[in-house]
């Protein structure tokens, strides 16, 4: 589990990042390698959404969620 901040809103910027820095996202299969292969999908998730509200000009709204359950099972990184 990480916390991630994104600045630039850049596509795969979280997932990119994270394959440079040797621990790829769960379910990668572009960036992810081995480990890409060893969930069914895309384990990346947000908890915290804040953005400018669409219908209200100058205010922010923010949604937060919680985590979703990826089961009991332990995934260790292949070597």
């Amino acid at each position: 589990m990480a916390d991630v901040v994104i600045d630039t809103g850049r596509p795969h910027q979280i997932r990119i990042h994270a394959a440079l820095a040797g621990q790829p996202v769960l379910g990668d299969r572009r960036y992810g390698g081995e480990l890409g292969r060893a969930w069914p999908r895309l384990a990346l998730h947000a908890s915290t959404l804040s953005l400018d509200h669409p219908a209200r000009p100058g205010r922010r709204t923010r949604v937060e969620m919680s985590y979703p359950c990826l089961g009991a099972a332990r995934f260790d990184q292949p070597t």
